[in-house]
């Protein structure tokens, strides 16, 4: 489910957000999503560890899941700098990389996760806040249940 999914990159995380505060908004009513956990952790950790290497540690990162219709949304949201709207569409490319930017990425750490979310049937997207800093946010279907059918 979201919370163990939230719950386990942020474990893998500890030591890399040692001096950021991580504020959750994950209600616990949720649907389960039909996802590979070890697949998607790496997603979400791609997502954080971007944030982390662009926003200030004296601002909170936060970690939001909503209901949209058959999917969960589950976004990253920063106080950072935001990004260049010029850059927004090529964010996920491979080897793309922010003018200017002294992060020591690879340029792979988007792409990663949106070959990830994709392969899972969701769509990933990137934005700026209005009020300043960026959002990563993905969709994640949500797991069909089937019902036992009386005879």
């Amino acid at each position: 489910d979201v919370q163990e999914l939230v719950g386990a990159t942020l474990a893998q995380m500890r030591n890399r957000l040692q001096g950021y505060t991580v504020q959750r908004q994950i209600p616990f009513d949720l649907p389960p999503v039909n996802i590979d956990l070890t697949l998607m952790v790496q997603a979400l950790l791609n997502l954080i560890d971007n944030v982390v290497k662009y926003a200030p540690p004296d601002e909170p990162i936060e970690i939001e899941a909503t209901l949209a219709g058959s999917e969960v949304v589950l976004a990253v949201k920063d106080r950072g700098p935001g990004l260049p709207e010029a850059d927004l569409p090529h964010i996920f490319n491979k080897f793309f990389r922010l003018d200017g930017s002294s992060s020591g990425g690879t340029g792979l750490g988007l792409s990663i996760a949106r070959g990830i979310v994709e392969a899972h049937g969701g769509q990933i997207q990137a934005e700026n806040r209005p009020d300043g800093g960026a959002v990563f946010s993905f969709t994640m279907p949500v797991a069909q249940v089937d019902l036992p059918v009386d005879a």
